[in-house]
């Protein structure tokens, strides 16, 4: 995630108690964080279809850009994980501030790093049968133990509400441990959690930008040359605070955009391209009620 100078730092509590790493266990047996999540209840946790692909996951391979510049885009239905791989290499931390010690970012102590579940059940939308070029890119995961105990650790409210009106000003937050080239974070994640305020986009402003059409569950928002999600915060959320209901709500999942390195090398910005939650309520709460 590309953020100013300091980026951001401080308690998850203050900043994005609902954020959760997506961790896959690797062939030598660590769990490498590959995409953020967002925690939408006690147990359930959304984050992006895209970030099992096996290319990503199990090998571990360089993202590679197709001819438009977006990363992770295209892809067939066999490249998924199995239904098998994702329970039992798949777990999701909670209540994390840190993903490793760094005096520098702050993260001194284990407890920072929050504590880590198993998954006990999912569902993917139909993003690997549409060879992921038409949206519904987003999975459900359900905990094996709920977060109720876990400091620092809360739950996001979904978007049962009128459409918010997002072209007069209103702006979201996105948060994330992704990498950050412009600290020197090119191909790892970032030690500590990091938000950032964006501006949401039209479609048509949006598929200007890219030239082409987006999927009709798209939400934009605009990319800036040191400002922007990056490779690692695929999945997480971007939310939004509403002063009448004093909630804060999931609004997207991140899902693809430019590449932060070719931005910061002075690559024109386009628009970051986000799975809208509220085209897919009856998905989510369907999962949710099966429990």
């Amino acid at each position: 995630m590309l953020t100013d100078e300091n980026g951001n730092t401080g308690n998850p509590t203050h900043l994005a108690p609902w954020a959760a790493q997506i961790r896959v266990r690797a062939r030598n047996g660590d769990y490498e964080i590959i995409c953020g999540g967002t925690l939408i209840t006690e147990k359930h946790v959304l984050t992006a279809a895209h970030c099992f692909q096996k290319k990503f996951g199990a090998k571990k391979e360089k993202e590679e850009e197709d001819e438009s510049g977006m990363i992770g885009r295209y892809c067939e239905s066999n490249q998924r994980f199995t239904d098998s791989e994702l329970l039992s290499r798949t777990v999701v931390t909670v209540g994390a501030m840190c993903t490793r010690k760094s005096e520098k970012y702050g993260c001194v102590n284990e407890k920072q790093n929050g504590k880590t579940i198993k998954v006990k059940r999912f569902a993917i939308g139909d993003f690997f049968k549409q060879h992921c070029e038409k949206g519904n890119d987003i999975v459900i995961l359900e905990l094996e133990s709920t977060v109720e105990n876990v400091e620092g650790a809360n739950y996001v409210c979904l978007p049962f509400l009128p459409n918010t009106d997002f072209s007069s000003g209103t702006s979201v937050t996105s948060f994330g441990w992704g990498s950050d080239p412009g600290k020197g974070f090119d191909d790892s994640s970032f030690p500590m959690i990091q938000v950032l305020s964006l501006t949401p986009e039209t479609t048509e402003t949006c598929e200007e930008n890219w030239g082409s059409s987006i999927p009709s569950d798209s939400f934009c928002t605009a990319e800036e040359e040191d400002k922007n999600v990056c490779s690692g915060d695929s999945g997480g959320g971007l939310t939004f605070h509403q002063s009448e209901a004093s909630r804060e709500f999931i609004i997207a999942i991140v899902s693809y955009g430019s590449d932060c390195v070719q931005l910061i090398g002075g690559s024109q910005p386009r628009s970051q391209v986000n799975t809208d939650v509220r085209k897919h309520q009856k998905f989510i709460m369907d999962f949710i009620n099966d429990s």
